[in-house]
């Protein structure tokens, strides 16, 4: 048993080498309903997609929080999905609340919407992103 154990855990490391690099500049719509899109700098790091308003060299979570990067956790991540011809929405499940006990969990969710510039760039993102959240659920 121990020899399988080892050796699932060495095709799980193989895997992660091959997920690819994600960091490039996107539009991300704003929360509030009087701004618009604000473009950010997007990247991915130990199983987070951090965006902020610098470009920066995201080489672990740890340097993107130091630097002020919004953090969104792969783990809470329920759906990444194409929207439009250049948009991709990242559905995350929220982390519970003392103010949100009174909502459904079925309505415990925000949309992150973000633009690219063309749809080539929506699928590279969409598709990039899945293969990070599906080999984080095969740990």
């Amino acid at each position: 048993a121990r020899v399988e154990e080892i050796e699932e855990a060495e095709k799980i490391f193989s895997a992660s080498k091959q997920l690819p690099h994600l960091q490039d500049w996107v539009y991300k719509k704003s929360p509030h309903w009087t701004a618009r899109w604000q473009h950010r700098f997007l990247a991915i790091a130990e199983y987070n997609v951090f965006y902020g308003k610098k470009q920066l060299d995201v080489t672990s979570a740890q340097f993107a929080l130091d630097n002020q990067m919004n953090c969104i956790p792969l783990m809470l991540v329920t759906c990444i999905s194409p929207k439009d011809e250049r948009y991709f929405v990242i559905q995350v499940r929220e982390i519970p609340s003392i103010h949100s006990s009174h909502i459904p969990e079925s309505e415990k969710t925000r949309d992150f919407i973000f633009r690219t510039m063309s749809r080539k760039d929506r699928d590279f993102w969409v598709i990039g992103l899945n293969m990070h959240k599906d080999h984080l659920q095969d740990l």
